[in-house]
Protein backbone atom coordinates (compact mmCIF):
# COMPACT_ATOMS: atom_id res chain seq x y z
CA UNK A 1 0.00 0.00 0.00
CA UNK A 2 1.03 3.37 -0.60
CA UNK A 3 0.63 6.66 1.00
CA UNK A 4 1.15 9.99 1.10
CA UNK A 5 3.13 12.12 3.60
CA UNK A 6 3.40 15.28 4.46
CA UNK A 7 7.74 15.71 4.35
CA UNK A 8 8.24 17.10 1.20
CA UNK A 9 11.48 15.83 -1.01
CA UNK A 10 12.13 12.98 1.53
CA UNK A 11 10.91 9.02 0.60
CA UNK A 12 10.69 7.43 4.13
CA UNK A 13 10.49 3.27 3.79
CA UNK A 14 8.57 1.36 6.13
CA UNK A 15 8.74 -2.48 6.80
CA UNK A 16 6.06 -3.13 9.41
CA UNK A 17 6.31 -5.33 12.44
CA UNK A 18 8.70 -8.12 13.49
CA UNK A 19 8.56 -10.37 16.67
CA UNK A 20 8.55 -9.07 19.94
CA UNK A 21 10.39 -6.07 19.11
CA UNK A 22 6.96 -4.59 18.48
CA UNK A 23 8.73 -1.28 16.53
CA UNK A 24 7.93 -0.05 13.36
CA UNK A 25 11.01 -0.78 11.01
CA UNK A 26 12.26 1.78 8.33
CA UNK A 27 15.22 1.94 5.62
CA UNK A 28 17.35 4.92 5.06
CA UNK A 29 15.75 8.34 3.26
CA UNK A 30 16.71 9.17 0.25
CA UNK A 31 15.48 12.54 -1.58
CA UNK A 32 13.01 12.35 -4.13
CA UNK A 33 10.97 15.23 -6.05
CA UNK A 34 7.66 13.32 -5.54
CA UNK A 35 7.46 12.03 -2.19
CA UNK A 36 5.64 8.66 -1.24
CA UNK A 37 5.46 5.83 1.77
CA UNK A 38 5.22 2.16 1.49
CA UNK A 39 5.05 -1.34 3.13
CA UNK A 40 7.64 -3.94 2.28
CA UNK A 41 7.80 -7.50 3.26
CA UNK A 42 9.92 -7.80 6.57
CA UNK A 43 13.52 -6.04 6.98
CA UNK A 44 17.01 -5.05 6.05
CA UNK A 45 19.97 -3.81 8.60
CA UNK A 46 19.36 -0.34 7.92
CA UNK A 47 15.62 -0.76 9.73
CA UNK A 48 16.44 -1.86 13.02
CA UNK A 49 19.68 -0.01 13.48
CA UNK A 50 17.78 3.42 12.83
CA UNK A 51 15.50 2.48 15.14
CA UNK A 52 17.58 1.51 17.60
CA UNK A 53 19.92 4.69 17.37
CA UNK A 54 16.17 6.52 17.73
CA UNK A 55 15.72 4.73 20.94
CA UNK A 56 19.03 5.10 22.62
CA UNK A 57 19.24 8.86 21.27
CA UNK A 58 15.91 9.90 23.06
CA UNK A 59 16.53 8.33 26.52
CA UNK A 60 19.67 10.32 26.02
CA UNK A 61 19.90 14.39 25.28
CA UNK A 62 17.49 14.02 22.44
CA UNK A 63 13.85 15.02 22.41
CA UNK A 64 10.75 15.19 19.76
CA UNK A 65 8.25 17.91 18.96
CA UNK A 66 5.08 17.35 17.75
CA UNK A 67 2.84 19.70 15.73
CA UNK A 68 -0.23 19.21 13.18
CA UNK A 69 2.40 18.65 10.58
CA UNK A 70 3.69 15.75 12.41
CA UNK A 71 6.82 14.75 14.84
CA UNK A 72 10.14 15.82 14.42
CA UNK A 73 13.13 14.72 16.40
CA UNK A 74 15.52 17.47 18.03
CA UNK A 75 19.02 15.33 18.13
CA UNK A 76 21.61 16.18 20.82
CA UNK A 77 24.78 14.12 20.06
CA UNK A 78 27.45 14.80 22.79
CA UNK A 79 30.66 12.97 22.38
CA UNK A 80 34.83 13.52 22.75
CA UNK A 81 34.77 11.50 19.56
CA UNK A 82 34.26 13.78 16.57
CA UNK A 83 34.45 10.82 14.45
CA UNK A 84 31.20 9.17 16.08
CA UNK A 85 29.53 12.17 16.10
CA UNK A 86 30.11 12.59 12.31
CA UNK A 87 28.92 9.34 11.28
CA UNK A 88 26.18 9.86 13.49
CA UNK A 89 25.12 13.00 11.77
CA UNK A 90 25.52 11.23 8.38
CA UNK A 91 22.64 8.50 9.15
CA UNK A 92 20.02 10.48 9.39
CA UNK A 93 21.50 13.57 7.53
CA UNK A 94 18.68 13.20 4.72
CA UNK A 95 15.80 13.55 7.16
CA UNK A 96 17.83 16.80 9.33
CA UNK A 97 16.35 19.99 8.22
CA UNK A 98 18.87 22.64 6.11
CA UNK A 99 22.21 21.48 6.77
CA UNK A 100 24.81 19.41 4.88
CA UNK A 101 27.34 19.09 7.60
CA UNK A 102 26.74 19.02 11.71
CA UNK A 103 27.53 22.30 13.26
CA UNK A 104 29.84 20.98 15.50
CA UNK A 105 30.66 23.21 18.81
CA UNK A 106 33.62 22.01 21.34
CA UNK A 107 32.93 22.76 25.53
CA UNK A 108 35.61 23.01 27.74
CA UNK A 109 33.31 21.97 30.96
CA UNK A 110 34.87 22.67 34.87
CA UNK A 111 37.47 20.57 35.07
CA UNK A 112 38.63 21.36 31.61
CA UNK A 113 37.51 18.05 29.69
CA UNK A 114 36.64 19.03 26.40
CA UNK A 115 34.04 17.69 24.68
CA UNK A 116 32.17 17.80 21.33
CA UNK A 117 28.40 18.10 20.46
CA UNK A 118 26.07 19.07 17.42
CA UNK A 119 22.32 19.69 17.62
CA UNK A 120 20.23 19.34 14.49
CA UNK A 121 16.30 18.82 13.85
CA UNK A 122 14.98 16.83 11.77
CA UNK A 123 11.62 17.62 9.12
CA UNK A 124 8.43 16.50 10.31
CA UNK A 125 7.41 13.31 9.68
CA UNK A 126 3.93 11.18 10.34
CA UNK A 127 6.09 8.23 10.74
CA UNK A 128 7.55 9.60 14.14
CA UNK A 129 4.67 9.36 15.66
CA UNK A 130 4.52 6.45 17.36
CA UNK A 131 8.09 7.38 18.99
CA UNK A 132 5.72 10.32 20.41
CA UNK A 133 2.97 8.05 21.67
CA UNK A 134 5.81 5.86 23.57
CA UNK A 135 8.18 8.55 25.41
CA UNK A 136 5.03 11.41 25.75
CA UNK A 137 1.98 11.57 28.09
CA UNK A 138 0.33 14.86 27.88
CA UNK A 139 3.19 16.83 26.48
CA UNK A 140 5.72 15.36 29.02
CA UNK A 141 8.66 12.80 28.38
CA UNK A 142 8.68 10.25 29.48
CA UNK A 143 10.43 6.80 30.50
CA UNK A 144 8.10 3.87 28.58
CA UNK A 145 7.13 1.31 30.71
CA UNK A 146 7.27 -1.37 27.97
CA UNK A 147 10.94 -0.28 27.25
CA UNK A 148 11.91 -3.92 27.69
CA UNK A 149 10.66 -4.36 24.58
CA UNK A 150 12.83 -1.54 22.41
CA UNK A 151 16.05 -1.63 24.78
CA UNK A 152 18.32 -3.91 21.84
CA UNK A 153 21.97 -4.17 22.62
CA UNK A 154 22.33 -1.15 19.89
CA UNK A 155 19.99 1.09 21.96
CA UNK A 156 21.59 0.78 25.23
CA UNK A 157 25.01 1.75 23.31
CA UNK A 158 23.53 4.70 21.55
CA UNK A 159 21.93 5.81 25.13
CA UNK A 160 25.51 4.86 27.29
CA UNK A 161 27.63 6.87 24.17
CA UNK A 162 25.46 10.02 24.52
CA UNK A 163 27.30 11.31 27.63
CA UNK A 164 23.95 12.83 28.69
CA UNK A 165 24.88 14.01 31.83
CA UNK A 166 27.41 16.78 30.27
CA UNK A 167 25.19 18.51 27.47
CA UNK A 168 21.66 20.27 28.70
CA UNK A 169 20.45 22.66 26.27
CA UNK A 170 16.79 22.48 27.26
CA UNK A 171 14.16 21.27 29.74
CA UNK A 172 12.46 19.33 26.71
CA UNK A 173 15.49 16.67 27.60
CA UNK A 174 14.60 16.08 30.76
CA UNK A 175 11.89 12.84 31.51
CA UNK A 176 9.00 13.13 34.22
CA UNK A 177 10.19 10.46 36.32
CA UNK A 178 8.44 8.61 39.32
CA UNK A 179 10.27 6.19 41.60
CA UNK A 180 8.13 2.91 39.41
CA UNK A 181 10.03 4.28 36.70
CA UNK A 182 13.51 4.42 37.92
CA UNK A 183 12.93 0.89 39.32
CA UNK A 184 11.87 -0.51 35.73
CA UNK A 185 15.26 0.56 34.59
CA UNK A 186 17.10 -0.82 37.06
CA UNK A 187 15.03 -3.88 36.31
CA UNK A 188 15.30 -3.97 33.51
CA UNK A 189 19.01 -3.84 32.58
CA UNK A 190 19.44 -6.58 35.44
CA UNK A 191 16.55 -9.38 33.99
CA UNK A 192 17.33 -8.44 30.31
CA UNK A 193 21.50 -7.84 30.07
CA UNK A 194 22.63 -9.02 33.46
CA UNK A 195 23.65 -5.62 34.48
CA UNK A 196 23.43 -4.44 38.11
CA UNK A 197 22.78 -0.82 38.84
CA UNK A 198 22.62 1.77 41.22
CA UNK A 199 21.16 5.12 40.67
CA UNK A 200 21.61 8.46 42.64
CA UNK A 201 20.48 11.72 42.09
CA UNK A 202 23.03 14.08 41.11
CA UNK A 203 23.48 17.69 40.82
CA UNK A 204 20.70 20.13 37.96
CA UNK A 205 18.21 17.19 38.05
CA UNK A 206 20.57 14.42 36.78
CA UNK A 207 19.86 10.76 37.61
CA UNK A 208 22.44 8.49 37.36
CA UNK A 209 22.58 5.02 36.60
CA UNK A 210 25.66 2.91 37.93
CA UNK A 211 27.13 -0.16 36.86
CA UNK A 212 28.11 -1.78 39.70
CA UNK A 213 31.61 -3.55 39.39
CA UNK A 214 30.46 -6.99 39.07
CA UNK A 215 28.81 -6.44 35.98
CA UNK A 216 31.24 -4.79 33.94
CA UNK A 217 32.23 -7.85 31.56
CA UNK A 218 28.20 -8.13 31.24
CA UNK A 219 27.79 -4.41 30.17
CA UNK A 220 31.37 -4.29 27.59
CA UNK A 221 30.16 -7.88 26.00
CA UNK A 222 26.34 -6.83 25.67
CA UNK A 223 27.42 -3.12 23.95
CA UNK A 224 31.04 -3.67 22.49
CA UNK A 225 30.26 -5.09 19.24
CA UNK A 226 28.85 -1.63 17.83
CA UNK A 227 31.73 0.30 19.31
CA UNK A 228 34.36 1.30 16.60
CA UNK A 229 37.32 0.85 17.50
CA UNK A 230 38.53 4.47 18.68
CA UNK A 231 35.47 3.99 21.17
CA UNK A 232 36.25 0.68 22.65
CA UNK A 233 38.81 2.47 25.20
CA UNK A 234 35.74 4.08 27.10
CA UNK A 235 34.44 0.54 28.21
CA UNK A 236 38.01 -0.08 30.07
CA UNK A 237 36.79 2.46 32.65
CA UNK A 238 35.87 0.58 35.86
CA UNK A 239 33.38 3.27 36.63
CA UNK A 240 30.69 2.90 33.94
CA UNK A 241 26.88 4.81 34.07
CA UNK A 242 24.31 5.61 31.86
CA UNK A 243 22.25 9.65 33.02
CA UNK A 244 19.28 11.16 32.20
CA UNK A 245 17.66 14.34 32.90
CA UNK A 246 14.62 14.50 35.12
CA UNK A 247 12.05 17.04 36.21
CA UNK A 248 10.61 15.60 39.03
CA UNK A 249 13.03 13.57 41.32
CA UNK A 250 14.03 14.70 44.42
CA UNK A 251 16.19 13.46 47.76
CA UNK A 252 13.00 13.32 49.63
CA UNK A 253 11.25 10.70 47.01
CA UNK A 254 14.24 8.47 46.89
CA UNK A 255 13.44 4.67 46.89
CA UNK A 256 16.62 4.04 49.40
CA UNK A 257 16.51 0.29 48.16
CA UNK A 258 18.26 1.33 45.05
CA UNK A 259 19.71 4.49 45.74
CA UNK A 260 23.32 5.09 47.16
CA UNK A 261 23.58 8.82 48.71
CA UNK A 262 26.80 8.06 49.40
CA UNK A 263 28.76 7.53 46.20
CA UNK A 264 32.03 8.78 46.66
CA UNK A 265 34.76 8.16 44.26
CA UNK A 266 36.05 4.89 45.56
CA UNK A 267 39.46 6.20 43.84
CA UNK A 268 40.42 8.15 47.33
CA UNK A 269 39.55 5.31 49.57
CA UNK A 270 42.76 3.54 50.62
CA UNK A 271 41.06 0.17 49.96
CA UNK A 272 40.92 0.98 46.17
CA UNK A 273 44.56 2.54 46.23
CA UNK A 274 46.39 -0.62 47.71
CA UNK A 275 44.47 -3.11 46.13
CA UNK A 276 44.42 -1.46 42.34
CA UNK A 277 46.82 -3.51 40.49
CA UNK A 278 48.32 -1.72 37.35
CA UNK A 279 47.92 -3.81 33.66
CA UNK A 280 50.45 -5.14 31.31
CA UNK A 281 49.81 -2.68 28.93
CA UNK A 282 50.19 0.46 31.45
CA UNK A 283 53.40 -1.00 32.72
CA UNK A 284 55.02 -0.81 29.29
CA UNK A 285 53.37 2.59 28.96
CA UNK A 286 54.99 3.91 32.12
CA UNK A 287 58.45 2.88 30.90
CA UNK A 288 58.32 4.86 27.95
CA UNK A 289 56.16 7.85 29.65
CA UNK A 290 58.86 8.30 32.26
CA UNK A 291 61.73 8.08 30.17
CA UNK A 292 59.84 10.68 28.09
CA UNK A 293 57.89 13.65 29.73
CA UNK A 294 55.99 12.03 32.20
CA UNK A 295 56.90 13.21 36.01
CA UNK A 296 56.93 11.30 39.00
CA UNK A 297 56.32 13.38 42.41
CA UNK A 298 56.54 11.93 46.02
CA UNK A 299 55.91 14.14 48.79
CA UNK A 300 57.95 12.57 51.32
CA UNK A 301 59.91 9.13 51.34
CA UNK A 302 57.30 7.45 53.52
CA UNK A 303 54.57 8.90 50.98
CA UNK A 304 53.01 7.23 47.53
CA UNK A 305 53.93 8.41 44.66
CA UNK A 306 51.96 9.82 41.36
CA UNK A 307 53.00 11.00 38.00
CA UNK A 308 52.39 14.13 36.18
CA UNK A 309 52.07 14.51 32.32
CA UNK A 310 51.86 17.26 30.37
CA UNK A 311 51.74 18.42 26.67
CA UNK A 312 51.74 21.34 24.54
CA UNK A 313 48.05 22.54 23.77
CA UNK A 314 46.42 22.34 21.24
CA UNK A 315 49.03 20.85 19.11
CA UNK A 316 49.61 17.42 21.37
CA UNK A 317 45.75 17.32 22.82
CA UNK A 318 44.54 14.41 21.32
CA UNK A 319 47.82 12.30 22.18
CA UNK A 320 47.36 13.57 25.87
CA UNK A 321 43.60 12.48 25.79
CA UNK A 322 45.30 9.65 24.85
CA UNK A 323 47.45 9.13 27.81
CA UNK A 324 44.23 10.39 29.95
CA UNK A 325 42.18 7.28 28.98
CA UNK A 326 45.46 5.13 29.42
CA UNK A 327 45.76 6.01 33.52
CA UNK A 328 41.89 7.01 33.98
CA UNK A 329 41.76 4.54 37.30
CA UNK A 330 44.53 6.54 38.64
CA UNK A 331 42.94 9.72 38.73
CA UNK A 332 40.33 11.81 39.53
CA UNK A 333 41.14 14.66 37.90
CA UNK A 334 40.25 15.62 34.45
CA UNK A 335 42.91 17.42 31.70
CA UNK A 336 43.36 20.94 32.29
CA UNK A 337 44.33 23.81 30.77
CA UNK A 338 47.48 25.83 31.75
CA UNK A 339 47.99 28.96 30.46
CA UNK A 340 51.46 30.57 30.76
CA UNK A 341 52.58 34.57 30.49
CA UNK A 342 56.69 34.83 29.41
CA UNK A 343 56.85 38.65 30.21
CA UNK A 344 60.32 38.08 29.23
CA UNK A 345 59.97 36.50 25.53
CA UNK A 346 56.64 38.56 25.45
CA UNK A 347 54.82 35.03 24.63
CA UNK A 348 51.93 33.33 26.02
CA UNK A 349 51.94 29.24 25.84
CA UNK A 350 49.49 26.75 26.50
CA UNK A 351 49.34 23.44 27.88
CA UNK A 352 46.94 20.50 28.35
CA UNK A 353 47.96 18.24 31.90
CA UNK A 354 46.45 16.16 34.58
CA UNK A 355 48.49 13.96 37.24
CA UNK A 356 47.02 10.83 39.28
CA UNK A 357 46.57 10.22 42.65
CA UNK A 358 49.29 9.03 45.12
CA UNK A 359 49.50 5.37 44.45
CA UNK A 360 51.63 2.30 45.48
CA UNK A 361 51.56 0.58 42.21
CA UNK A 362 53.82 3.62 41.33
CA UNK A 363 56.01 3.85 44.05
CA UNK A 364 58.15 1.01 42.15
CA UNK A 365 58.55 3.08 38.88
CA UNK A 366 59.97 6.07 41.50
CA UNK A 367 62.32 3.55 42.96
CA UNK A 368 63.89 2.91 39.40
CA UNK A 369 64.02 6.36 38.00
CA UNK A 370 65.03 8.25 40.32
CA UNK A 371 67.73 8.68 42.63
CA UNK A 372 67.67 12.04 44.94
CA UNK A 373 64.86 13.17 43.12
CA UNK A 374 66.77 13.31 39.94
CA UNK A 375 65.96 11.50 37.26
CA UNK A 376 68.22 8.37 35.77
CA UNK A 377 68.05 5.69 33.18
CA UNK A 378 67.22 2.18 34.98
CA UNK A 379 70.62 -0.31 34.77
CA UNK A 380 67.42 -3.37 34.06
CA UNK A 381 66.32 -0.78 31.04
CA UNK A 382 67.00 -4.03 28.72
CA UNK A 383 64.32 -6.09 31.02
CA UNK A 384 61.94 -3.43 31.09
CA UNK A 385 61.75 -1.28 27.60
CA UNK A 386 59.06 -3.24 24.96
CA UNK A 387 58.14 -2.12 21.55
CA UNK A 388 54.92 -0.35 23.29
CA UNK A 389 57.53 1.62 25.60
CA UNK A 390 59.53 2.74 23.04
CA UNK A 391 56.46 4.21 21.20
CA UNK A 392 55.58 6.24 23.77
CA UNK A 393 58.99 7.40 24.80
CA UNK A 394 59.65 8.56 20.79
CA UNK A 395 56.34 9.88 21.38
CA UNK A 396 57.61 12.48 24.04
CA UNK A 397 60.75 12.89 23.37
CA UNK A 398 60.94 11.59 19.42
CA UNK A 399 61.79 14.12 16.66
CA UNK A 400 63.25 14.73 13.14
CA UNK A 401 66.38 15.71 11.58
CA UNK A 402 66.34 18.02 8.34
CA UNK A 403 67.55 14.89 6.50
CA UNK A 404 64.45 12.50 7.68
CA UNK A 405 66.51 10.60 10.47
CA UNK A 406 64.70 10.00 13.99
CA UNK A 407 66.00 11.85 17.22
CA UNK A 408 65.61 10.66 20.44
CA UNK A 409 66.23 13.30 22.71
CA UNK A 410 68.39 12.65 25.66
CA UNK A 411 69.98 15.46 26.91
CA UNK A 412 69.05 14.91 30.25
CA UNK A 413 70.88 12.19 31.08
CA UNK A 414 74.90 11.44 31.17
CA UNK A 415 76.80 9.57 28.47
CA UNK A 416 77.29 6.67 29.69
CA UNK A 417 73.15 6.74 30.57
CA UNK A 418 72.42 7.27 26.95
CA UNK A 419 75.70 5.14 25.64
CA UNK A 420 73.53 2.32 27.84
CA UNK A 421 70.21 3.32 25.99
CA UNK A 422 71.71 2.92 22.76
CA UNK A 423 72.94 -0.79 23.86
CA UNK A 424 69.20 -1.92 24.72
CA UNK A 425 68.11 -0.22 21.51
CA UNK A 426 70.42 -2.31 19.37
CA UNK A 427 69.61 -5.65 22.14
CA UNK A 428 65.94 -5.43 22.34
CA UNK A 429 65.33 -4.22 18.54
CA UNK A 430 68.44 -4.62 16.68
CA UNK A 431 68.42 -0.97 16.10
CA UNK A 432 71.91 0.76 15.66
CA UNK A 433 72.44 4.25 16.27
CA UNK A 434 74.68 6.94 16.49
CA UNK A 435 75.58 9.72 19.26
CA UNK A 436 75.97 13.32 18.70
CA UNK A 437 76.61 16.07 21.04
CA UNK A 438 74.33 19.15 20.91
CA UNK A 439 75.64 20.96 23.72
CA UNK A 440 78.56 20.26 26.30
CA UNK A 441 77.41 17.19 28.15
CA UNK A 442 73.76 17.09 25.86
CA UNK A 443 73.98 14.04 23.45
CA UNK A 444 70.98 12.77 21.40
CA UNK A 445 70.56 9.42 20.04
CA UNK A 446 70.24 9.32 16.33
CA UNK A 447 67.91 6.38 14.03
CA UNK A 448 69.30 6.09 10.57
CA UNK A 449 67.17 6.59 7.58
CA UNK A 450 67.81 3.10 6.45
CA UNK A 451 66.68 1.73 9.59
CA UNK A 452 62.99 3.58 9.03
CA UNK A 453 60.75 0.78 7.98
CA UNK A 454 62.20 -1.37 10.87
CA UNK A 455 61.46 1.29 13.06
CA UNK A 456 57.92 1.97 11.52
CA UNK A 457 57.21 -2.22 12.17
CA UNK A 458 58.18 -1.92 16.03
CA UNK A 459 56.56 1.09 17.14
CA UNK A 460 53.60 2.04 14.69
CA UNK A 461 51.00 -0.44 16.28
CA UNK A 462 51.15 1.42 19.67
CA UNK A 463 51.83 4.70 18.58
CA UNK A 464 49.20 7.55 18.41
CA UNK A 465 48.06 8.26 15.27
CA UNK A 466 48.52 11.69 16.06
CA UNK A 467 51.90 11.17 16.59
CA UNK A 468 53.01 9.09 13.66
CA UNK A 469 55.24 11.49 11.58
CA UNK A 470 57.68 11.28 14.45
CA UNK A 471 59.11 8.49 12.84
Amino acid sequence: MITLVGASNYLSMFVGWEGNQNSLKWLNLKKFNIVYSFTENKSSVNNINNNCLLLGSLLGNSYLEKTDKGVRIIFIKCNDNVEYLIQFYNTFKYIIVGKNKPNIKKVIFKNNKILYYWKAETCYLSSFNWLYEMFYKNELKILPLNLNNYLTPKALATWYLDNTDKIFLSNKQSFYLNIESIEYIIKLLRNKYNINTYYKLESKGKVVFYVEKNSLDCLKKTIKYFFSSSLTHKLNNPYQKFSMWNNTLNNNNLNKRYYSSTVKDIKYTIKYKNEYELTSIQKEALIGIILGDGFLEKGKSTHNTRIRIEQSYPEKEEYLQSLYKLLEPLTTMEPTILTRNNKKRGSITQSLYFRTLAMPCLNYYYDLFYKDKIKVIPKNLDELLTARGLAYWLTDDGGKSVHGQTIIHTRAFTLKDVEYIQEVLNKNFELRTRLEEKKEGQWVIYIPIRQKIKLKDIVGPYMDKSMLYKI
